[in-house]
């Protein structure tokens, strides 16, 4: 028998928070559905308005089975104003999955059935082929046959590598490896800065900004700095992935200016490339290419 309680994000007790990481770390599921993530987001965006709470389910035994983020929103369909309950990772995150041990169906009935006054649910960037997908598909069959709507979503590459870098280099095509040898890395005015310390964001977050500055979001209005909650997102998520161990970015130098990055998270196994943007001035020597290989 589990029991299901509602508590906030915000202030949220220190064993649900240490239950909901190991579950992600147990799961193996991607660290932007995890708390520290999340709480980046979420303070970010400023959600007081909808403030994001947990769905707290506690088995007899005391242990934290399942701990899943939402909150509401108002939408319009058809020119109805509709109230929305939103999974808290549709705030940002990817490969989105709810933190659970055991089946996953009869926690997210819990979750919906906890506040009946919603009329639509949503669910963003959840892998086709997991099980929070299935329990999705199977309630709304099993909730008075509830309509779903399900939209394609981004489909990014994936690369599996399963061998050392010299191994994984060789099975590159010539024009690859020659690039790797004597591209850019070659040229002596060029430098290429790894960072994964907390120490470092600072000068990461600054030459990020000036990068793109010089580049083409800057004429579509589409910069970091362009927008409040983007520059409050970077300033906490860079030192948040640092502390972690799963800050891996890179900036790309002429002498000393910066003229590309690439930023990642690298966390169990999985590197996910975040954002990159390079210095329009020097397209022709292709740094933006360079940075992610």
């Amino acid at each position: 028998m589990t029991a299901y309680t509602i508590e906030m994000l915000d202030g949220a007790r220190d064993d649900v928070i240490a239950a909901w990481n190991a579950i992600g770390a147990d799961r193996r599921l991607n660290p932007s559905v995890c708390p520290g993530w999340l709480s980046v987001t979420a303070n970010a965006l400023g959600s007081a308005d909808a403030p994001v709470q947990l769905c707290v389910g506690t088995e007899q035994s005391g242990r934290i089975a399942s701990v899943i983020p939402y909150y509401f929103s108002s939408v319009k369909m058809l020119g109805i104003r509709l109230r929305q309950l939103d999974l808290g990772s549709n705030l940002m995150s990817y490969h989105a999955e709810i933190a659970v041990r055991g089946p996953c169906e009869s926690v997210l009935a819990a979750l919906l059935e906890s506040d009946n006054s919603w009329d639509v649910f949503r669910a963003s960037n959840v892998p086709l082929d997991s099980e929070t997908a299935t329990a999705i598909a199977q309630l709304a069959r099993a909730r008075h046959g509830s309509r779903l709507l399900a939209s394609a979503g981004e489909r990014s590459p994936y690369l599996a590598i399963g061998s050392s870098w010299p191994e994984f280099l060789a099975t590159k095509n010539k024009k690859f490896r020659y690039k790797w040898r004597k591209g850019i890395e070659s040229d002596a005015r060029m430098r290429l800065r790894w960072i994964t310390h907390e120490r470092d964001v600072g000068d990461l977050l600054g030459d990020i900004l000036a990068i793109e500055e010089r580049s083409w979001k800057a004429t579509r209005g589409a910069t970091i700095a362009s927008r409040a909650y983007e520059v409050r997102y970077h300033e906490a998520l860079l030192p948040y992935l640092a502390s972690i161990g799963s800050l891996l970015a890179n900036v790309l130098y002429l002498d000393t200016r910066p003229i590309a990055y690439s930023l990642c998270c690298n966390r169990l196994g999985w590197v996910g490339h975040l954002k990159t943007s390079f210095d329009q001035e020097f397209e022709e020597r292709s740094p933006g290419a360079f940075v992610i290989d």
